[in-house]
């Protein structure tokens, strides 16, 4: 991911915002919907200007409104049906998530999406379906293997560092009070990090600057011993929770890795996966069961053997429907910028696609994956800095 840039530039732009849609392959299509309209609900009112409704259908907002209360009025009413939506697509209604929650949330990230929008170069409209993540505890889970800090001239570890700013600015959507008497979060969303080699205890964050201090204590040295570690660390106390009663929200652990795996084979990390998901309760059919645990696995670096790990789980017919992988910023441009028509990706739409795509089915990319298991299947092994050194 191209660092040269304070932040990331705009995602699409206005004219060509339609256009995007239809380079992306017809199962690619999905991964950025919402810049185009979503149709509402038939049961559903909506106010005027929501997104996706004919303003001419809709109920007329009070003259007394200035534009920007009207605004604020529409990214509310649309984030609280996207918190709705998602809580029944998910099966969440058995976790209680009281309705003063979800307003409490929709108002929070409604006062903020613009600026956050903004921020990280991505339309409003589809910023908004960053709103579904404040349902969940997120946990980042951090490869701090010797390659991430020694390969790339660093280039590994600085991607890193967006991913976890990011996070840490979405989840900064969700602190605070609104102005409304009784409008706080009963059950607050909360983002942790977990660095997978260390005895470092895993951190809660609030904001970014508390995410910085959680980067500093990682010692980024060692083996890539994602499947041993991702389990004992996050998902077996995970289990332990399920076990001893109802989890009070749904977890989306984000792994960020650059690397295949050492001294572990990508079958044991597909087994252990699966016994999780089955201990966990989550049947292979979609909405079957609560998604009590969303994974996605996000690289960054440009080893094969990381996109080759990450492909081959993507495509394992176990666990194809329960978790999602982001290839690298690079990777991913490439397939689409190569495709007919081309389409256009930016560092903040890989940043929405890496955040989402466990949690919102439509930002998932199976046809992508497919091509990268036939690319990488053919390339030739490439030496890592990993593969001799257990302690830099």
């Amino acid at each position: 991911m191209d660092h040269s840039q304070p932040k990331p530039g705009p995602l699409v732009d206005d004219q060509n915002t339609t256009t995007l849609h239809a380079q992306i392959t017809s199962e690619e299509s999905n991964l950025a919907r919402n810049v185009v309209k979503r149709p509402p609900a038939a049961s559903v009112r909506r106010k005027k200007g929501t997104p996706g409704q004919n303003n001419e259908a809709c109920t007329r907002q009070p003259s007394s409104m200035s534009k920007s209360q009207q605004f604020y009025r529409k990214i509310y009413d649309h984030h609280k049906k996207l918190l709705l939506d998602h809580i029944e697509n998910n099966k969440f209604e058995a976790l209680k998530l009281s309705r003063s929650n979800i307003r409490t949330l929709a108002k929070l990230a409604a006062r903020r999406i613009d600026h956050f929008a903004a921020e990280w170069g991505i339309p409003v409209k589809v910023a908004t379906e960053i709103v579904q993540l404040g349902i969940y505890d997120m946990i980042i889970f951090i490869d701090n293997s010797g390659s991430m800090r020694l390969e790339e001239n660093e280039e590994r570890l600085d991607d890193l560092k967006v991913i976890c700013r990011f996070a840490a600015a979405l989840h900064e959507l969700f602190e605070g009070k609104t102005q409304a008497k009784g409008d706080t979060l009963e059950q607050h969303h909360s983002l942790q990090v977990c660095f997978m080699n260390g005895e470092q205890p895993i951190s809660t964050v609030r904001d970014r600057a508390e995410m910085e201090e959680a980067l500093k204590q990682g010692k980024f040295r060692g083996l890539t011993k994602l499947s041993s570690e991702l389990e004992e660390k996050v998902l077996k106390p995970l289990r332990t929770k399920y076990t001893n009663g109802p989890l009070r929200r749904p977890v989306m652990v984000l792994v960020v890795t650059d690397g295949g795996l050492s001294h572990e084979s990508t079958e044991e990390m597909i087994n252990m996966l699966d016994r999780t998901y089955q201990a966990l309760g989550q049947d292979c059919e979609p909405g079957a069961t609560p998604r009590i645990l969303s994974l996605q696995f996000a690289q960054v670096g440009n080893d094969h053997k990381a996109q080759h790990f990450l492909a081959q789980m993507k495509l394992d017919p176990r666990l194809r429907q329960k978790i999602d992988c982001t290839p690298n910023f690079e990777v991913l441009q490439e397939l689409l910028y190569t495709a007919e028509p081309p389409a256009k990706l930016t560092p903040g739409f890989w940043l929405m696609k890496a955040c989402l795509g466990a949690v919102d089915a439509s930002y998932e990319i199976d046809s992508t994956w497919q091509t990268i298991a036939e690319l990488v299947s053919i390339a030739p092994a490439e030496h890592s800095a990993e593969n001799g050194i257990a302690d830099v």
